[in-house]
């Protein structure tokens, strides 16, 4: 019996990243669409970014960032604070992540504002 690891882009650091992004975004009020116009990207590839379904690296992360108006490195402060609870049990969502602040809605997959 072979073991397979689960795959990272579904995973849940992986989600913080992305529930992170998706409060940035909102928060500036700009659609996907706007978003992804400004990166140089095609809508679809935002949408694939906040489900989940799509990865992407430092260097889009801070043009996603700075598009978005928001200042890459508290962002990536923000991840880090999910990724490195001040709680004792790592398997225990902690208070201290941002991206657990978002409104009742914000945990669903997004589509575009109207």
């Amino acid at each position: 019996m072979t073991f397979r690891r689960p795959n990272p882009v579904f995973g849940s650091e992986y989600e913080n990243l992305r529930r992170i992004l998706l409060k940035a975004r909102r928060e500036a009020r700009i659609s996907q669409r706007t978003l992804a116009e400004r990166i140089g990207k095609s809508h679809s590839h935002i949408c694939m970014i906040e489900r989940g379904q799509r990865r992407i690296d430092i260097l889009e992360f801070c043009a996603i960032a700075t598009s978005l108006g928001a200042s890459p490195l508290k962002l990536l402060g923000d991840v880090w604070a999910c990724l490195h609870p001040a709680s004792s049990e790592p398997e225990r969502p902690s208070d201290d992540c941002p991206a657990d602040r978002v409104g009742p809605g914000d945990h669903s997959v997004i589509a575009p504002p109207v």
